[in-house]
């Protein structure tokens, strides 16, 4: 069986890890939608430990069908979108003041089987939750083929719902693909 994985580096969870224990002031960009819900390519969010820019590009993926286009997400401390963003009115303040008690990063694996035998699996890391200290804000890939990022909130963990786009992979009647994701505590992934 051929397995392809594409994670978060460590450098990327070191930075992000960072924010754990600040405190949750913002987010933005400047291609966000007006509700604040999507964004094309990147997004920031800004705490009492700095800024960082959660951005999905892009990059060839060997599928046992050809070369493929996947999504892949990638943080870097910094922005250079604030006052962008501001200047649009699209900086979004809910949870402002709130610690980011810990981060989680889901992880989406799709299965792909041929004729009832597993042949080939795909893993990328899908999005990072914030658990906050009344609720949960969760970044991640809309899709597993466009660059698009879904900023989703919740009133708590338990009301979390990840939609790991098992919609994107079509089955057929030789060829079925499965999607499954695990949420990993990032401490656990810095181990």
């Amino acid at each position: 069986m051929n397995v392809f994985a594409n994670h978060l580096s460590v450098v990327e969870l070191s930075a992000l890890s960072s924010a754990i224990g600040s405190n949750w002031d913002n987010y933005g960009g400047s291609s966000l939608s007006d509700d604040g819900r999507f964004a094309f390519e990147d997004c920031y969010l800004k705490t009492s430990n700095g800024t960082y820019t959660i951005s999905s590009s892009l990059i060839q993926c060997p599928l046992p069908t050809g070369e493929e286009e996947i999504t892949q997400l990638s943080i870097r401390i910094g922005t250079t979108d604030s006052r962008k963003a501001s200047k649009l009115g699209l900086q979004f303040f809910q949870h402002k003041g709130e610690c980011i008690e810990s981060i989680s990063i889901v992880q989406a694996t799709v299965h792909m089987f041929e004729n009832g035998v597993q042949t080939f699996s795909l893993t990328f890391d899908h999005g990072i939750i914030f658990h906050l200290t009344n609720g949960v804000v969760s970044i991640s890939r809309d899709s597993w083929f466009l660059e698009d990022i879904r900023v989703d909130m919740f009133s708590s963990f338990d009301h979390l719902t990840i939609d790991d786009r098992a919609i994107d992979w079509d089955s057929d009647l030789t060829t079925e693909y499965r999607v499954s994701h695990n949420v990993v505590d990032l401490k656990d992934l810095l181990r």
